[in-house]
């Protein structure tokens, strides 16, 4: 598994996504779409806000500054060519707007490629893996700088893991059938 990590505090209209879903995008799993500003901000993002094709986020993404669901992280799954539980992972940090957010969901809604919202933060990962009175928690929570390669992998395998992981996962499985 390999995770290239996103640029904290930064976006930079997701290039590194962006090529591999236009070329590669036979191999991309799915994705995962986190709503938390810089990674501990949540802002009241709608319950309702549970979806798993690209095309309801991008028509219910609610674009503006003001918005909840205006900026977070992207997580690409990407599965190797040979082995296709072997997963990578490419995390951006993305505003909902056309050159970002936007754009990488029309190309995934384009190659009918997965993108489950979810409500699992950077926080309650942290929360359910180490507890709140961990010093490693205190520490991880004060900045997504603190996280290193191995959380950032952690947390990736923890939404795999999960119901949307799973779903995208046999979604993905079935194409190749």
């Amino acid at each position: 598994m390999s995770v290239l990590l996103p640029w904290i505090g930064i976006t930079i209209n997701c290039e590194r996504s962006k090529n591999l879903l236009e070329n590669y995008h036979q191999n991309i799993v799915g994705s995962f779409w986190i709503m938390c500003k810089n990674g501990f901000e949540t802002k009241d993002v709608p319950s309702s806000w549970d979806y798993s094709k690209a095309r309801d986020i991008i028509e219910n993404s609610g674009r503006g500054h003001n918005s909840p669901l205006y900026l977070g992280f992207c997580i690409l799954a990407i599965a190797s060519k040979d082995n296709p539980l072997d997963l990578s992972f490419v995390i951006e940090h993305i505003r909902m707007e056309g050159s970002e957010g936007i754009t990488l969901l029309e190309l995934m809604d384009k190659n009918d490629i997965s993108a489950f919202t979810t409500h699992e933060y950077p926080e309650d990962f942290l929360r359910y893996r180490y507890g709140e009175d961990n010093s490693t928690y205190n520490h991880l929570r004060k900045s997504l700088e603190n996280w290193s390669v191995q959380v950032w992998e952690d947390y990736c395998g923890h939404l795999m893991a999960g119901d949307s992981g799973r779903k995208m996962l046999a979604n993905y499985l079935k194409k190749d059938c």
